[in-house]
């Protein structure tokens, strides 16, 4: 399905007509909080204003976010008429970045799982409709799903503490995991399984907002005027004002067992593992796996993902990144985990620096740090990032015996070779996820289930802040 953008409003001048050749390459003041201004050239980002109405039917109410290939809009999908009204988010794709693949992926997320304990739509977000703006950057792909609330990176550094409960961490690992194995299975590589991937679900339904509820709840969309370095008027290539993305507040100041319900988003750069070839990785440094800095010739697959995985695992029980480093340089972090793996495989080894200064400086002969203060091995680590912060900050700290699970689990997950890497089937098998975060999940979606009521009767869901949320919502259930 195709359509044109019409806008309401229609601004004098700024037409949605593609050209057959781009004009001279324009420059804009950059700003901040909000997309890079420059993206709006032919070949890169379209338009999009508020107000707006795509494909005829969805009307576009506020900025969601944005990201290397698209921006995204929370919307109002008009499409079954006056008295139907479906908030959804609506994924504007650069015209040089096709979403068709995304779309794909997508679609076949929602077949039928062997591995999701409860409806797929839960876990992964549905592809509701897909269709191309003609605009005056070119023609570009549009993807609409359904509408998640903050990813577990913003919700996580909004705490007071930057540290999640353990329990809450059971269930969003149980939760996380699960949906892998179901990417996974159906053949897909997800290519950038970090924490700003995950959403959690909105604790309402978020089709009870009208527009007037989103603008009390959330503020009106804040702009921030476009100018073009060399003085001159704006042309159609770019908005008149950039948008910043809507903040879903309260971000909960602590994720509770109630909010940690998660969905795994973000599949632009997913890719199927059987039918496609790729070699490079583009997750953050502190998260690619070493294939893709030692080993450029490796295509990138499921192994990988799960390198990736071992990582954002840990961030959700720990206050810092695995491999984090001050400079995050190739080196830098190649030496974080030749503390915690032991020594590179040979050819990697070599590369890295086996008669290099900087391995000879913090490293003996025989690979052991110089200084284990600076490069404690795994453990050591998650006595300093994990349970000294608990205690520190009054918080429970992991026993022993799910320690050890735990860290066995990743040990198996972050091998060298990416053959050696348990599969994400494997990792819901492992010790921790069968004792401790499978359990804890179960436990949850059972307290969950005991608010259900027969059909027909309503009630209210008083979830464990009554205060978090405004005072005009409640909770149908």
């Amino acid at each position: 399905m195709s359509g044109m953008e019409t806008q309401i409003p229609l601004p004098t001048g700024r037409g949605a007509t593609p050209r057959d050749q781009p004009s001279a390459i324009v420059k804009y003041q950059p700003l901040e909080g909000v997309e890079d201004p420059n993206r709006y050239q032919y070949g890169g980002f379209h338009p999009v204003t508020l107000n707006a109405v795509l494909n005829d039917r969805y009307v576009v109410r506020h900025k969601l976010g944005w990201g290397r290939f698209s921006t995204v809009w929370l919307a109002v999908d008009m499409g079954e008429g006056e008295h139907y009204m479906q908030n959804v988010a609506i994924k504007v794709g650069a015209a040089r970045n096709g979403l068709t693949q995304e779309t794909a992926v997508l679609e076949r997320l929602q077949e039928p799982s062997s591995i999701v304990p409860t409806n797929v739509n839960e876990l992964i977000p549905p592809a509701l409709s897909s269709f191309q703006i003609h605009g005056i950057n070119g023609i570009h792909p549009c993807l609409v799903t359904s509408v998640g609330g903050a990813t577990l990176e913003q919700a996580k550094w909004a705490s007071s503490q930057g540290i999640l409960r353990l329990d809450v961490v059971r269930i969003l690992a149980a939760q996380l995991v699960t949906a892998v194995a179901h990417v996974h299975e159906k053949g897909i590589v997800h290519g950038d399984l970090t924490l700003s991937s995950v959403l959690l679900h909105l604790p309402y339904d978020v089709n009870s907002l009208t527009h007037l509820d989103i603008v009390e709840a959330y503020g009106p969309a804040m702009l921030r005027p476009v100018q073009r370095i060399d003085g001159q008027p704006l042309t159609a290539e770019a908005p008149q004002t950039c948008v910043e993305p809507i903040r879903w507040r309260p971000v909960p100041e602590e994720i509770t067992p109630t909010g940690a319900r998660i969905m795994l988003a973000d599949y632009g750069e997913s890719w199927t593992a059987d039918s496609q070839v790729r070699c490079d990785s583009t997750v953050p440094d502190v998260y690619q796996p070493p294939e893709a800095r030692w080993d450029p010739r490796t295509p990138m697959s499921r192994p990988s993902d799960i390198w990736t995985l071992a990582c954002t695992l840990w961030d959700l029980v720990a206050w810092y990144p695995l491999f984090g480093t001050w400079y995050h340089g190739n080196k830098d972090i190649t030496a974080e985990q030749n503390a915690v793996l032991g020594k590179l495989p040979r050819g990697w080894y070599s590369q890295w620096g086996r008669k290099s200064s900087y391995r000879r400086s913090r490293f003996d002969h025989e690979n052991r740090p110089i200084d284990p203060e600076k490069y404690p091995d795994l453990e050591g680590r998650f006595e300093t990032v994990v349970q000294r912060c608990r205690r520190e900050m009054g918080m429970a700290t992991m026993e022993e015996a799910e320690k050890e699970a735990f860290l066995e689990m990743l040990r198996s997950m972050l091998k060298w070779q990416p053959a050696e890497r348990l599969t994400a089937d494997a990792i819901l098998r492992s010790s921790w996820m069968k004792h401790w975060a499978l359990p804890e999940w179960d436990r949850q979606r059972m307290i969950a289930a005991s608010f259900d009521q027969p059909s027909g009767e309503t009630g209210e869901v008083w979830l464990e802040d009554p205060d978090f949320f405004p005072d005009w919502l409640h909770f149908p259930v």
